[in-house]
Parts: structure tokens; sequence; C-alpha cells
């Protein structure tokens, strides 16, 4: 499961469950999120497999 949250104001942008999630469906949540928000100042990742990876770079 991934959640992207906006921290100030405790808003959940996108939430994206499967079974398994890559590097690609994490790129893919973010673009999404960015195209209705825009690109955010900072990240704040928990370090899991699926963003230890090149595509997130």
């Amino acid at each position: 499961m991934l959640i992207v949250v906006e921290y100030f104001c405790r808003e959940s942008l996108a939430i994206a469950v499967d079974y398994a999630l890559n590097a690609a469906d994490v790129v893919a949540t973010m673009r999404h999120v960015r195209a209705l928000r825009g690109t955010p100042q900072r990240i704040r990742v928990d370090n899991g497999n699926e963003f230890i990876s090149v595509a997130l770079a």
C-alpha cells in the first residue's frame, strides 16, 4: 500500500493498493499527484524496497 499524505493539513492525496508495488507504480502515483497538486517541495519516505530504485531518482 502506498499512501501519499499532505502533512500540513493531513489530506490524503493518493492511495495505491496492490499485492506488490514496484518503483514504476510509485512513480506513476507521484506523477498523478503532481498533475493534480503541483510538484512538492519535499518528499518524506519510509525507505521501503520500492524506494531503492533508479526510477525514483
